[in-house]
């Protein structure tokens, strides 16, 4: 077995495979060694090897401890009442979902079509004046990245003085807009809202405005940027590293 790496307390919440004690390596990952392995709450030892876990065994070391990690992030960020969703209109869907996802605390977002008459329009209808705005459904740890620092970062990345205009691109879809279904966070919306309109002499342009329905985009929209990386974005692309991680979607 190769050299043991420095000792770290393994996570021991994540559903894993029970192994003979000689089979694993208490508390200790190493470069050689196939398995996570730790012990459980009940003090029994436990152990996963990096494919159930979903990991590439064939990665750095460094590679697979941060995967992992993400995972438990992961994890935790779906249990108990931090848990949040929100629907954030910004111009071009492709963009601002590229855009949040680098922050911390993000767990998953969908782009769609918010706030139209027409159930299920298609792309091709909402650039035809269906009245939706391209919008992207974020569910997020509210713990992790609080509602009023989710909305600054929202903020920068759009003009909110803008009507139906973002970057190059016009149009009632590009309009922007809060949208939300959960009435707790009316406070810190509104609060976030009242801070960005301090900055500005005019009104802003951005709608605040309970849900009416929102529709997912085609598959070919979900993750644009990252599966065309030269695809067109109204985001400057020193904002997309803001959140100190360049998003890969994994």
């Amino acid at each position: 077995m190769g050299k043991k790496r420095k000792k770290r307390q393994t996570n021991n919440y994540r559903k894993s495979k029970a192994v003979p004690a000689e089979d694993f390596l208490n508390d200790f990952m190493d470069d050689n060694f196939s398995f996570i392995a730790g012990y459980t709450a009940g003090g029994a030892p436990y152990g996963v090897t990096w494919e159930e876990a979903g990991i590439d065994s064939s990665l750095a070391f460094e590679e697979k401890v941060r995967l992992y990690d993400k995972l438990i992030e992961r994890d935790l960020m779906m249990q108990g009442d931090t848990k949040k969703t929100i629907y954030l209109a910004g111009g071009c869907f492709w963009g601002m979902q590229k855009f949040l996802e680098q922050f911390d605390g993000i767990i998953e977002t969908t782009v769609g079509y918010a706030n139209g008459d027409k159930s299920n329009p298609t792309y091709e209808e909402v650039c035809n004046d269906s009245g939706h705005a391209e919008t992207v459904k974020i569910i997020y740890n509210d713990r992790v990245l609080p509602t009023e620092k989710l909305l600054q970062y929202f903020f920068m990345a759009i003009d909110p003085t803008s009507i139906n205009r973002q970057g190059g691109d016009t149009g009632i879809q590009y309009r922007t807009g809060i949208y939300y279904e959960d009435e707790s966070l009316i406070d810190p919306i509104t609060e976030a809202y009242r801070s960005e309109q301090d900055k500005y002499d005019e009104p802003l342009a951005v709608e605040l405005r309970k849900l009416q329905n929102f529709f997912p985009a085609e598959d070919y929209h979900q993750g644009y940027l990252d599966k065309n990386p030269g695809g067109y974005c109204h985001i400057s692309p020193q904002l997309m590293k803001i959140g100190g991680k360049e998003y890969k979607r994994e």
